[in-house]
């Protein structure tokens, strides 16, 4: 099925009707970097307890994430643009987008998932609002 995706035109049709691959990709990064927040904050007490422990290492892993998708987002727009070279990392980003995929980039710092990219993102959101 990657095959297929990977190999599938990505044109609009002759009378200009619909969105280019680059327009829709675009429009996706910026609507998702509309909802990511800044990074969190916490407390670090005198005497932890566990669960606290366990809150401020789930939030540091959150945190990692979100600089990440924060920093890819800004250069796929660039990329985009034409401002910045369209790096590999960035490429795959790309076409992860377009095939409504969550991208390795950031599925290698995040939580497992098998969500498609709207899903995981709104869970995502969630998460964060839960911490």
């Amino acid at each position: 099925m990657d095959t297929l995706l990977f190999i599938s035109p990505r044109q609009t049709d002759s009378k200009g009707i619909g969105e280019s691959p680059d327009e829709i990709a675009s429009r996706l990064a910026a609507s998702i970097e509309k909802m990511i927040v800044n990074p969190l904050q916490y407390k670090v007490s005198e005497n932890p307890k566990s669960l606290e422990i366990y809150r401020n290492q789930e939030i540091d892993r959150y945190n990692i994430l979100i600089r990440v998708m924060k920093r890819t987002l800004a250069e796929l727009q660039k990329a985009i643009k034409g401002l910045v070279v369209m790096s590999l990392e960035l490429e795959l980003m790309y076409n992860s987008f377009l095939n409504s995929k969550v991208p390795e980039n950031w599925a290698k710092v995040a939580y497992p998932s098998l969500k498609p990219l709207g899903s995981w993102v709104d869970d995502f959101v969630k998460r964060v609002e839960f911490f």
